[in-house]
């Protein structure tokens, strides 16, 4: 695997209903390029927010759940912030993770569960890999078969 340039993806998804789904990159054949996710930023574009959010990396379109579930090997990151009630002695606990061991050869897909009527922002910095058919196809095969 050859390492080459940083790429960042940024953006809201606003959410009007419980959940939301946005796929960031596409599959554009070229299964010799991957990515890997070496951060994975979200934070709520309102202050006024007062529950849980959460949102996971995707490598599969079809997992539509923002719940964090490390048995699924397509996804490969996960954000959740909470914010304790009551409201006068709220605070938020936040924490995320990336697992290290992936290469997106295909699609990466945010899902986020939030608050109705809530934006949330992301900041999502890749690196692109120069991989070899091998390497591309282990990929593939994670993303594809190793959720059973």
């Amino acid at each position: 695997m050859k390492a080459g340039k940083i790429r960042t993806l940024r953006g809201n998804l606003a959410v009007t209903t419980a959940g939301l789904q946005r796929q960031l990159i596409l599959d554009d054949g070229l299964i010799n390029r991957g990515y890997r996710v070496e951060a994975f930023f979200c934070w709520p574009t309102s202050m006024a927010s007062t529950g849980g959010m959460q949102a996971v990396l995707t490598m599969d379109t079809a997992s539509t759940s923002a719940v964090p579930s490390p048995e699924d090997n397509r996804e490969i990151a996960w954000w959740n912030s909470a914010v304790s009630q009551p409201a006068e002695t709220a605070y938020a606990r936040e924490w995320n993770y990336i697992d290290p061991d992936h290469v997106v050869v295909r699609d990466l897909v945010i899902n986020a569960n939030v608050e109705i009527n809530q934006e949330l922002a992301y900041l999502i910095i890749l690196r692109e890999y120069e991989i070899s058919d091998v390497e591309a196809i282990i990929s593939i095969i994670k993303e594809d078969a190793q959720n059973i």
